[in-house]
């Protein structure tokens, strides 16, 4: 499970930054007394150890949060962390969009298909890999060489995001680093 950038903010139920206004001592206190209030073990009477430990950990994690939030400094250093984040994940999606950009749109049909060991990259009539697990898989010669390959999973993790009939795949060459978008239609 990954852990929010703005975690403390979300514990104490805060806007994160950038604040459209400042956010006074006052507010921050009120914020930590509501959360301790919520998840305070005493208030959360239960004879379900792991619902005990959930709050009691959830209580130091409240406690932090106000430690970091309600001193000026702490606070600062911690929402220069939480906008340097924010600026790698937009980086991290500007790239792909240069890749999806400069990657060359084709369609499944284009590629071959074949039942192939996976493991072995073997296909299904070497006797080789009996034993192992085959799965349709579709590839495509790189002009390196090599090949690219998807498998039958791959697309139907992605068609699980599409709502349409059709659904697009991005795939990379092992070996030169050439990326295709593939086109295909989900039935």
């Amino acid at each position: 499970m990954a852990i929010s950038p703005t975690l403390y903010y979300d514990v104490l139920g805060l806007p994160p930054p950038p604040h459209s206004i400042a956010l006074a001592p006052e507010v921050i206190r009120k914020a930590y007394h509501a959360a301790l209030l919520r998840h305070h073990p005493d208030k959360n009477i239960s004879d379900d150890a792991v619902l005990t430990l959930y709050s009691s950990e959830m209580v130091d994690c409240i406690v932090k949060a106000y430690n970091i939030l309600s001193s000026p400094d702490l606070r600062a250093e911690y929402d220069k962390v939480i906008m340097q984040k924010r600026k790698l994940l937009n980086d991290e999606s500007e790239y792909t969009s240069r890749i999806i950009a400069q990657a060359d749109l084709v369609d499944l049909d284009d590629f071959d298909s074949a039942e192939m060991c996976l493991k072995h990259r073997i296909p299904e009539n070497e006797s080789i890999c009996e034993t192992c697990e085959r799965e349709e898989v579709w590839y495509k010669e790189c002009r390196c060489g090599d090949v690219y390959l998807i498998t039958e999973s791959m697309l139907v993790e992605v068609s699980s995001h599409f709502k349409g009939e059709d659904g697009e795949v991005l795939v990379q060459c092992p070996r030169c680093s050439t990326w295709l978008r593939v086109l295909f239609a989900i039935s």
